[in-house]
């Protein structure tokens, strides 16, 4: 999935925006989240600042508290297509990432996710 943020800035600006995130705050991961094209549901912020000691399950919690969402709606979060665990943390999620991604002609160290929901009582 393409991100729309990755669409509206350009790679230069989003590596030095992350550059001077990261100098500010080492122990924290830049983190934009994009919500399923199909979902009528936005998203009030798209970037967040994640500790990198807290599990992906906080991420996905400030997500949802950022949506007006029905209790009955279960959210997923995705990276490159892979369900995320919950139970990871975010550090380690990040160096996995950047691996895989660090060698990319887009790479701007910003770590990308995407969140669907779905009805979880029919």
């Amino acid at each position: 999935m393409n991100s729309s943020y990755k669409k509206n800035n350009s790679l230069e600006k989003r590596k030095s925006e992350c550059s001077r995130i990261r100098s500010k705050h080492s122990d924290r991961i830049p983190v934009i989240v994009d919500c399923c094209k199909k979902l009528e549901v936005k998203l009030k912020k798209q970037k967040f600042l994640v500790p990198s000691n807290v599990s992906s399950s906080h991420l996905l919690y400030s997500i949802r508290n950022n949506m007006s969402l029905d209790s009955s709606l279960a959210m997923f979060m995705f990276i490159d297509d892979n369900l995320v665990c919950s139970t990871k943390i975010m550090s380690e999620i990040y160096q996995n990432y950047i691996l895989k991604h660090e060698k990319d002609k887009d790479y701007d160290g910003i770590l990308y996710v995407y969140v669907t929901l779905e009805n979880t009582f029919g």
